[in-house]
């Protein structure tokens, strides 16, 4: 997969930027997925219920972090 590198990526020019990123990636990894999976995503590309649960739940972390809860 290239998805690390294009993390990387993301990482290096968001940082240069001071935007935050929210690292879906290693959140589907996080739950045991792979992203592309018929688990996640109804047609290996658009996320179905279950990838937008593990998506909007990275959001709210990276929001938590960002901000407090």
């Amino acid at each position: 997969s290239t998805a690390p590198q294009y993390n990387e990526v993301i990482n290096t020019v968001a940082g240069h930027y001071g935007v935050p990123v929210v690292d879906i990636y290693s959140a589907f990894k996080t739950a045991g997925g792979n992203y592309a999976d018929k688990t996640y995503c109804y047609d290996n590309l658009h996320p179905n219920a279950n990838g937008f649960d593990i998506m909007s739940n990275a959001v709210i972390a990276k929001m938590n972090e960002i901000y407090g809860k």
